[in-house]
């Protein structure tokens, strides 16, 4: 197996330029790993391990749990960043596990699904996200619907209203006056999550969805828009929008809003199981991905 030679980069060190054209040739319309994404996630603490000259790269995202030790760590709101560039040697992943290993221990950090990595970390958890390819006409894609989903929206949807927009501050008020989910963790990292939205807002991939009936907001969500990607990334829905089935009105309506164009939609999660089952009734497949634990 090739022996490959990592070394690390502080980010003030980082060519964006170059770094950033990786990310959109490599990371399949995903942009958690651009210095943009990274530096709102992190307020830039972050730093890079690195094969050659930018052939390989991988971002790591830490913090300082004492003062004697370094993690790395997977930031909220984002899936796992690589390693993107070249690839093609299995011994990268091992290698760059190893690494972590031992620079970083105690951390956690996810990597995509690749056999061998259990034995070199203190644990691994398989997980999953679910994607729907959207590029053909929408009656097409929700034949491929659960029956349950195709009723629920069928008998709802019609008398309710649905909005996109662009507007941070009413996605804000309307996320931490809404009922569901009871627990947000987000509101602990109020900071970094209205500055990613900012910056995505930026980059111009920012879109917001409402479903409202009878102007009572039943659920809103912001989606993350790149050239080969539409993501479902956070949002929230009222003890009546549960009842109406308005997630699954809120999904149909951002899918046929997008469909038709070579585009995928990402539902960015769920392993858990009624999240999982509920994403598969659009037709959904899975891509699972690996939490490791060093």
């Amino acid at each position: 197996m090739i022996q490959h030679k990592f070394k690390e980069i502080s980010r003030s060190d980082i060519d964006d330029q170059v770094w950033n054209r990786i990310v959109e040739k490599c990371a399949d319309g995903k942009p958690y790993a651009y210095t943009w994404y990274l530096d709102a996630l992190t307020q830039g603490k972050w730093k890079a391990l690195v094969i050659g000259d930018y052939e390989t790269i991988i971002p790591l995202p830490y913090h300082r749990k004492y003062l004697y030790q370094t993690r790395v760590y997977q930031p909220f709101l984002s899936q796992y960043f690589g390693p993107l560039g070249s690839v093609g040697d299995a011994g990268i992943y091992t290698g760059i596990v190893k690494y972590i290993s031992q620079q970083f221990p105690n951390s956690h950090l996810m990597l995509p699904n690749i056999e061998g990595i259990s034995n070199l970390v203190k644990k691994v958890e398989l997980r999953s996200s679910q994607t729907v390819n959207i590029s053909r006409d929408i009656d097409s894609i929700r034949a491929g619907y659960g029956k349950n989903r195709r009723r629920e929206i069928r008998q709802n949807s019609s008398d309710m209203e649905i909005e996109m927009h662009t507007d941070i501050d009413r996605f804000l008020d309307d996320y931490r006056t809404t009922t569901y989910p009871e627990t947000k963790p987000i509101l602990k990292q109020w900071t970094m999550f209205k500055r990613l939205l900012a910056v995505c807002q930026q980059q111009n991939i920012l879109q917001i969805i409402s479903v409202r009936k009878d102007q009572e907001l039943l659920t809103t969500a912001v989606c993350l828009t790149t050239p080969t990607r539409v993501i479902s990334l956070i949002g929230v829905t009222s003890e009546l929008g549960r009842t109406l089935s308005a997630n699954a009105v809120r999904l149909d309506a951002i899918i046929n809003k997008f469909c038709g164009k070579k585009l995928i939609f990402d539902f960015f999660g769920s392993s858990l199981p009624g999240v999982r089952k509920f994403n598969l009734q659009f037709g959904a497949v899975e891509e699972n991905y690996l939490m490791i634990n060093t």
